[in-house]
């Protein structure tokens, strides 16, 4: 699962800019830009830390493929040592059939 900051993105609710080309509707006195800015660095906050979720997850998956690939190789040292247990059991086994069949010669 990647693209968190891509889905933050597109998802963030859009603001729209209001003008007036005639003047009238603004608010009169001083206008207080600090929530907006607030806003802002709130948001951009947010969106570095999707960001960084983004390169921790991909990170995640090259780590996922090394463990699948270490875990395929195991899974094949395991195959080659279970036959070669097996054949030196088998030889054993044979032996022991082997003397047996001597002594009752």
């Amino acid at each position: 699962m990647t693209h968190f900051e891509r889905t933050y993105l597109i998802n963030r609710p859009r603001k729209i800019a209001i003008s007036y080309a005639d003047g009238s509707g603004r608010p009169d006195g001083v206008i207080d830009l600090t929530g907006g800015l607030n806003d802002s660095r709130r948001e951009l906050a947010l969106q570095m830390e999707y960001r960084e979720l983004d390169r921790q997850s991909m990170e995640l998956e090259k780590e996922l493929q090394a463990v699948k690939a270490l875990r395929m190789e195991l899974e094949k040292y395991k195959v080659e040592f279970s036959l070669s247990v097996e054949d030196e059991a088998t030889k054993k086994i044979q032996g022991v059939m082997n003397e047996i069949e001597k002594m009752f010669r």
